[in-house]
């Protein structure tokens, strides 16, 4: 697995809104950084870290974890960058944002569903129970990989996996919207494109009101903030 990881100094515009250390980013990608590392002990990826806009100590932070470059763009063009370098790679890659809590062994997981399904999202996302008049909705698929579960989801963040052979098979849908998630994952859905995510889930995006259900992601930060 090639892993392709970007990170940010900018702070988005929910900052208030972190589960910790909502103003301070480096803090906050320090600890999600350690449950990836945690969580991909076993798949031993191949890590390239897409640095925008960062200073020395992002460098500090990633330092003998993966090849580094540094970018002085914006997110979206760190974004495409990061299609450009994944689409020659011939193995199963995954784009990484920078603001993720991952649970121990998620990281396998997700690599088997990679093996089976279509397009993956480690992230179970609140809105799918709470905000289902407009989106959302059935029906959905739903597969069993290893002991996961995984259903199918008209869109999700931009944190996802596949084979790289499929990034060319919707190469202009991937860049259409740039790294808009709702409105890429709805172009996608469009050409036939199947995205998974998981029942419960592997990882939480670390927003405050859209935390992962069913999970004690209190104590998993609590963990990686000692």
């Amino acid at each position: 697995m090639h892993v392709f990881h970007r990170m940010s100094p900018k702070n988005s515009a929910h900052e208030a809104r972190r589960p910790r250390h909502p103003f301070d980013k480096l803090a906050l990608a320090r600890m999600c950084l350690r449950s990836f590392v945690e969580a991909f002990k076993e798949v031993k990826p191949t890590i390239h870290f897409l640095l925008d806009n960062c200073g020395q100590e992002w460098d500090d932070l990633v330092k003998g974890l993966g090849t580094v470059e540094h970018l002085e763009s914006n997110q979206n063009d760190s974004y495409l960058r990061q299609l450009d370098l994944a689409k020659d790679v011939n193995d199963y890659v995954l784009f990484q944002e920078d603001d993720y809590v991952y649970l121990p062994g998620a990281g396998q997981k997700l690599l088997d569903a990679m093996k089976v399904l279509e397009f993956v999202n480690p992230y179970d996302h609140m809105e799918f129970y709470t905000r289902t008049k407009d989106q959302h909705q059935p029906p959905f698929d739903i597969k069993l990989v290893g002991e996961q579960h995984w259903r199918t989801i008209d869109f999700n963040t931009m944190t996802w996996g596949c084979h790289s052979a499929r990034l060319l098979d919707y190469w202009d849908a991937l860049h259409l919207h740039g790294y808009w998630d709702k409105d890429t994952w709805i172009e996608m859905g469009k050409r036939g494109a199947k995205l998974w995510s998981p029942i419960p889930s592997l990882a939480t995006h670390c927003h405050r009101d859209f935390m992962s259900p069913g999970i004690d992601w209190e104590s998993r930060m609590n963990e990686l903030d000692k």
